[in-house]
């Protein structure tokens, strides 16, 4: 394949999305400045046209200066319009193919195709963002990394198995994510934004203004305010959980896991399983106590967006969990029993959290009338603190490590032996008077690599952790 191809002309319309933020920031300035000044208004217009103008116009060279081919054992991409930025990516280098079709793909039946290399980047080294289906498969045989489409008859030769997650799971997984947090803070960081732009005008005011009109009792606002804010998070981070993973489906294939998420944008992962470095098996608090838990695979080049790991199913029973990684990951397996910590790295535990908990309400304790109600924080940071301690383990069965402990959620790793770059144990004076060792174990992952540990085991399990390595 040695001609230069272009994209599908939605392309433009795929360009114009993905830049719209950039077009605001751009617009936004002049907008504001001629708002605010005795300029007629007609010259918003004006300047809103003419910048769409030549935002399209942008978009479209961009697109007719985007050529793509396969040629020499390499992907080459030329784009730019002032400059030509040339991109050559040896095929031997490329990790992984992931296909996606996001809305504007699914209206003209096209895919996006996205190529990931060993370099450790966390964005993909080339994109082409509106190819035909059949483009794409071509691309894949010849990049040699084929991703099977569902449908396709070799995947009902090689295809063994297959999990879907149905509706009513769906709904679980989404109700029990630990999404709220994230949405929190971007609906703040958002609502901040949106102040500025708002002249002579204190947004925050206006919402206090409106709770105190509707509550009635100033001792009700906060309650009131808190309980909404917390309200509106959870609704958007289920609606976002539903569309991020409705769909989910996977299924393993002869030398692959294929994986396959989304409502608005479908996407199609295909995850070698000679590339797969680690099995992390994540129970957040909301869900440890219905016994549900989501899994993710570690893996040399691929790796949700922002993320070192990919999810392989959202939703799993305690139960399940044994039968998925039999059926989808028979080199693994999860462990009933861990060997715990050190008894002498309790305090250690108790302690790392109560103590920074206890300085920082100590003003409140000290200066509020009703602020030694804050010491209940230092109370349940000692507790967590326990619980972190009690929770945390490690195994070692059959060539494989099994390493758990707890930030909020507890995670459990399972990581092969010759899958394992290295292993180290550090002591510092104070582990060193108590016969304490700190755990790193570091394995290739998309982006660097990814370090899994925990401090407190006693010296001895340390040694033969590391005897068991070297073993391997």
């Amino acid at each position: 394949m040695s001609k230069a191809k272009r994209l599908h002309p939605a392309a433009v319309i795929e360009i114009l999305i993905k830049n719209i933020s950039r077009l605001i920031k751009i617009i936004i300035g002049p907008f504001v400045v001629i708002a605010s000044s005795p300029l007629s208004k007609k010259w918003l217009l004006v300047t809103g046209l003419i910048g769409l103008l030549l935002y399209v116009i942008v978009s479209v060279l961009s697109w007719l200066r985007f050529h793509y081919t396969v040629h020499n054992d390499e992907l080459r991409i030329e784009q730019g319009i002032f400059s030509r930025h040339k991109t050559y990516i040896p095929l031997e280098r490329i990790q992984s193919v992931q296909i996606s079709a996001g809305i504007v793909q699914r209206i003209f039946a096209l895919v996006k195709l996205e190529v990931q290399t060993a370099g450790g980047s966390s964005q993909a080294e080339a994109t082409l963002s509106a190819i035909s289906k059949k483009e794409a498969s071509r691309l894949q045989n010849i990049l040699q990394l084929s991703v099977i489409t569902p449908d396709s008859s070799a995947v009902e030769a090689y295809q063994y198995q297959e999990k879907n997650l149905g509706i009513k799971n769906l709904i679980i997984a989404a109700t029990t994510s630990n999404g709220i947090g994230v949405v929190l803070l971007g609906g703040l960081a958002l609502l901040s934004q949106v102040n500025q732009y708002i002249p002579d005008e204190d947004i925050y005011t206006r919402i206090g203004n409106y709770l105190v009109s509707f509550a009635g009792q100033p001792g009700l606002i906060y309650l009131l305010a808190v309980f909404l804010l917390f309200l509106f998070a959870w609704l958007l981070s289920i609606i976002g959980t539903v569309i991020s993973i409705g769909g989910f489906s996977i299924s393993r294939l002869e030398d692959r896991l294929l994986v396959e998420r989304g409502l608005i944008e479908k996407r199609q992962i295909s995850i070698p399983l000679h590339r797969i470095q680690a099995v992390k098996v994540s129970t957040g608090i909301i869900r440890q106590p219905f016994g549900l838990a989501a899994i993710h695979v570690i893996s040399a080049g691929h790796g949700d967006k922002g993320s070192n790991e990919t999810l392989i199913f959202p939703l799993l029973t305690s139960k399940e969990l044994f039968d998925f990684l039999h059926t989808f990951l028979p080199e693994y397996s999860l462990e009933k029993s861990y060997i715990g910590l050190s008894r002498a790295a309790r305090n250690r535990y108790r302690m790392i959290l109560t103590i920074p908990t206890l300085l920082l309400v100590l003003p409140i304790v000290v200066f509020l009338k009703y602020g030694f109600l804050a010491l209940f924080l230092p109370a349940l940071s000692f507790l967590w603190g326990l619980r972190q301690f009690e929770d945390a383990g490690w195994n070692i069965t059959n060539g494989q490590l099994s390493i758990r402990y707890r930030t909020l959620g507890l995670k459990t790793f399972l990581l092969r032996g010759h899958k394992v770059q290295t292993i180290s144990l550090e002591q510092n004076p104070w582990q060193r008077r108590k016969n304490l060792k700190a755990l790193s174990v570091m394995i290739a992952s998309k982006v660097g690599g990814t370090k899994i540990g925990i401090k407190g085991i006693d010296e001895k399990d340390g040694d033969k952790i590391l005897t068991w390595f070297r073993g391997q």
